[in-house]
C-alpha cells in the first residue's frame, strides 16, 4: 500500500501559532510536527504569525517546510490578537490553536481526530499547576465568570475547533477572550485532553504580561455589565428623587409651617438628584449603544502574507485535471 492511499483526505487541517520565537529548537520542533502532519493528512496547513519587521528569520522555515503560511502583522500586535488573526486566516475544517511549548505535552493528532469525530471543542488541560499560578489565576477566574467566560486555571492555550464553532467564536464581540476561554452564554460543546506530563509547561516573564493583558480585557468586557448596573441604579435614583420631590410638594401644600430653609433645600436636592439620575442613565445607555455597535476589522493588523501552499494545484493533480488555454485565450479543462 502506497503512502498516498494511507493519507486522510476527508478533512483539511489548520494548525495555528499566534507566536513563535526564532530559535533553532522551535524551528526543529515545527519541522518535526510538519512531518507528522504530512504523514497523516493530505490537506493541511501551518499558520505562523510574526511582526512585519521580524519576519526575516522565518523565511528559511517557509522555504524548507511545506504548507506553511506566514502572516505578517504590525509590530506590537498583542499575542491574543495574533491568535484571532491566525484563526481568521485558517481555512481548515479543523483548526488547532497551539504553542510550541505545549505541543510536546499533548497529542495534537488525537485532538484533531476527536474534534472531527465529535464536532466539539477540545481544550488541553494541565494535570497540575504551581501554587503561585493558582493564587494569581484565582482573581482571573472570578473576573471571567462575571464577564461571561469559563476561565479555567488548568486550561492550556492549545484548543481544537471545528469550523462551525470557530466561526461562532470569531463572531463574538470579544474574540481574543472567546478563543482562549469558552463563553458561558453560548451552548458550545467542549471536551478536554489532559497533558501527558504532570509538570506544567515553563512560564516566562512574558506570560505574566499576557495574564495582565487578559485581566485588562476581562475588565473591559465587564463594562457592559457595569454600565447596566449603573443605569439601573441611576434610574432608581431618579425615581426616588422624583418621589421625594412629590413629598416636598405635599408638605408645602398641606403643612402650614415647616422649618426655615427645609423646603428650598429639599426641593433643590430632589431636582438635583433627579437630573443627575437621568443624565447618568442617558450617558450609560448611550455608551451601551456604542459598545453594541462598535467592532473591529479582523484584518486591520494584517500587513501581508508569505506562503508556500499549493493546495488547489494538489487537488487538480489528484483529480487528473489539466488546465490549458486555447488560441483565443479561453481556459479549457481536460
Amino acid at each position: 500500500m502506497t503512502k498516498a492511499t494511507t493519507l486522510r483526505e476527508d478533512i483539511l487541517v489548520s494548525i495555528c501559532f499566534g507566536e513563535l520565537d526564532g530559535s533553532t529548537a522551535s524551528f526543529g520542533q515545527l519541522a518535526e510536527f510538519a512531518e507528522q502532519m504530512n504523514a497523516q493528512f493530505r490537506f493541511w496547513e501551518i499558520i505562523l504569525v510574526a511582526a512585519a519587521d521580524e519576519v526575516e528569520p522565518f523565511l528559511p522555515l517557509v522555504k524548507d517546510v511545506p504548507n506553511i503560511r506566514l502572516i505578517k502583522v504590525r509590530h506590537g500586535t498583542a499575542f491574543y490578537r495574533r491568535r484571532v488573526i491566525a484563526a481568521a486566516e485558517a481555512i481548515g475544517d479543523v483548526v488547532v490553536l497551539t504553542t510550541v511549548a505545549e505541543m510536546p505535552l499533548l497529542d495534537v493528532l488525537a485532538m484533531i481526530d476527536e474534534v472531527n469525530t465529535q464536532g466539539a471543542l477540545v481544550v488541553g488541560r494541565m494535570q497540575t499547576v504551581a501554587a503561585t499560578d493558582l493564587l494569581v489565576s484565582t482573581p482571573l477566574v472570578a473576573l471571567g465568570r462575571w464577564a461571561g467566560f469559563n476561565v479555567g486555571i488548568y486550561d492550556m492555550q492549545t484548543v481544537g475547533f471545528p469550523r462551525t464553532l470557530l466561526n461562532q467564536l470569531l463572531a463574538h464581540p470579544a474574540k481574543e477572550l472567546a478563543l482562549r476561554f469558552l463563553p458561558r452564554d453560548v451552548g458550545l460543546q467542549q471536551s478536554y485532553q489532559t497533558a501527558q506530563n504532570k509538570a506544567p509547561p515553563l512560564r516566562s516573564f512574558r506570560n505574566l504580561g499576557r495574564r495582565l493583558g487578559l485581566a485588562q480585557q476581562l475588565l473591559v468586557n465587564l463594562a457592559p455589565r457595569l454600565l447596566q448596573a449603573v443605569t439601573l441604579i441611576s434610574s432608581l435614583t431618579a425615581l426616588m428623587s422624583m418621589a421625594f420631590g412629590l413629598y416636598v410638594i405635599g408638605v408645602w401644600l398641606w403643612l402650614p409651617t415647616v422649618a426655615p430653609g427645609w423646603l428650598t433645600l429639599s426641593a433643590m436636592l430632589s431636582v438635583t438628584g433627579f437630573m443627575l439620575g437621568c443624565t447618568t442613565s442617558a450617558l450609560c445607555l448611550g455608551m451601551l449603544f456604542l459598545i453594541s455597535r462598535g467592532g473591529r476589522d479582523d484584518y486591520a493588523d494584517v500587513a501581508g502574507e508569505v506562503n508556500r501552499v499549493d493546495l488547489f494545484g494538489k487537488v487538480a493533480a489528484d483529480l487528473n485535471v489539466e488546465i490549458v488555454t486555447d488560441a483565443a485565450g479561453k481556459v479549457q479543462t481536460r
